[in-house]
């Protein structure tokens, strides 16, 4: 995974492994650190989740009470911006992101966990880059340049050499 981890710091610091260690970090990148933190804490707790409770209980309790911690902020939004209208163009996103982006992910994350355990599982994240590369290079006409090229052989090498190493 050291090897993954050195690709990814690579790609951020655009060639330099080092250059992260300058890197001016704005509010909502703090943010995103925080939640993947929470995120992998969610992954390490998953193992401690009762036996009596089956996964689509578990995934049903767990979206209720994230949306009970945003009624309050969804209420200071309505309030300050108003709503807006339920049309093809604002419904759709939502189903999408409510059904697949949530409801199945986390499913199926939860799955994954509970057969490999959070660790194998985990390494799953370090491939993150390589896919928005290859996806923006195959969507959106992106370049793919050198450096791009070895931070993206270096992960798929360590994820690679973790999951071989895991088999034995």
């Amino acid at each position: 995974m050291v090897l993954a981890l050195l690709g990814v710091v690579t790609l951020v610091g655009k060639g330099s492994p080092t250059a992260v260690l300058h890197l001016d970090f704005a509010g909502g990148d703090l943010w995103m650190v925080a939640a993947t933190a929470t995120f992998a804490g969610y992954s390490a707790l998953l193992r401690r989740r009762p036996e009596g409770i089956g996964g689509l209980a578990f995934l049903f309790m767990t979206f209720a009470l994230g949306a009970a911690m945003l009624v309050p902020a969804y209420g200071v939004s309505l309030a300050a911006e108003g709503g807006f209208p339920l049309t093809a163009g604002t419904v759709g996103p939502l189903l999408y992101v409510g059904v697949c982006s949530s409801a199945v992910a986390y499913f199926t994350w939860n799955k994954a966990i509970a057969l490999v355990g959070a660790a194998r599982a985990g390494a799953v994240y370090y491939l993150q880059p390589v896919c928005v590369a290859l996806l923006s290079l195959a969507l959106l006409g992106e370049g793919v340049g050198a450096v791009q090229v070895v931070c993206m052989a270096l992960i798929v090498a360590g994820v690679a050499l973790g999951a071989a190493g895991r088999t034995r």
